[in-house]
């Protein structure tokens, strides 16, 4: 019997799992807090070594918001759209 191994590569197109930054852990903030009406923080133990989807929901648990596919989703796109605009004109590691 043969058996394979399988592997899981991950890309940090953002560097949020290696060296997060304080420009994009700021905009995920942003984002959580526009599209939740509620405030939120996000420190470096809240973003290193977790992706975007994982520190959403983290947020979210929280904040005792409900989660759902929906919102996560809504929340990402808006912090993808942030991040584009962002990333041409910002100076500051992201």
């Amino acid at each position: 019997m043969v058996s394979f191994r399988k592997y899981l590569f991950l890309f940090d197109i953002d560097g949020t799992l290696i060296s997060p930054g304080g420009v994009s852990r700021g905009l995920l903030a942003k984002a959580v807090t526009e599209k939740t009406g509620e405030k939120v923080h996000l420190g470096y133990n809240d973003v290193a070594g977790y992706t975007d989807r994982s520190i959403v929901r983290n947020a979210l648990l929280k904040m005792n918001q409900t989660i759902t596919a929906d919102l996560l989703d809504r929340i990402l796109q808006y912090y993808f759209s942030l991040m584009k605009s962002e990333f041409m004109v910002s100076k500051d590691p992201f």
